[in-house]
């Protein structure tokens, strides 16, 4: 005889957290603190043969890196040519382990950003950044700065608690600027 309280969908439960109305759409973010922003994915899509990532003019908004898309990008900026996946498995697996199809599958999901770009070189995906490690820095900054109506104070807060020599990396930076714009 078979247990038809077994195979009643009413005694079938969802996971807790699980929202019916989200099937098929990606699960909110996670409370890790950072704050939930979304992005426009369009604006991260490149045509073939283009540059890819955020132009200049471009409006989205962005968010830090996980863990493992900060050490995967960190060692793509600090290395400054094109790597292979197997290239950055090895070097992550000096200080842990790490599954060659993990890099694979973040290295993939920072490519559909628009924060690397690769190529096809024999069988194998070789990445490289489509921006610099001081330009994302910069995009995180500006945001940070766009998160407040009180511009002014929150850049007087900011220099009030850099060093000296940061200070002067600024004034420096702020007559590159200003040479540049006609008045």
């Amino acid at each position: 005889m078979v247990d038809t309280d077994r195979h009643r969908s009413d005694t079938i439960r969802a996971p807790p957290g699980h929202d019916p109305e989200r099937a098929g759409r990606p699960p909110p973010p996670a409370g890790d603190g950072r704050p939930a922003l979304a992005v426009p994915w369009a604006a991260f899509r490149r045509a073939k043969g283009a540059g890819g990532g955020l132009g200049e003019g471009d409006k989205a908004v962005l968010r830090g890196f996980g863990d493992l898309e900060a050490e995967i990008m960190d060692r793509l900026w600090s290395w400054g040519r094109p790597v292979t996946v197997r290239e950055v498995v090895d070097d992550l697996q000096q200080q842990r382990a790490v599954a060659y199809t993990t890099v694979t599958t973040v290295a993939d999901i920072l490519h559909t950003k628009g924060w690397l770009r690769r190529d096809k070189v024999g069988r194998a995906w070789v990445y490289e950044p489509t921006c610099t490690r001081e330009e994302y820095t910069a995009r995180l900054m500006h945001q940070a700065l766009e998160t407040t109506s009180d511009r002014a104070g929150a850049l007087l807060h900011f220099v009030d608690r850099i060093s000296g020599d940061e200070a002067s990396a600024l004034l420096s930076a702020l007559a590159q600027v200003k040479s540049r714009d006609p008045e």
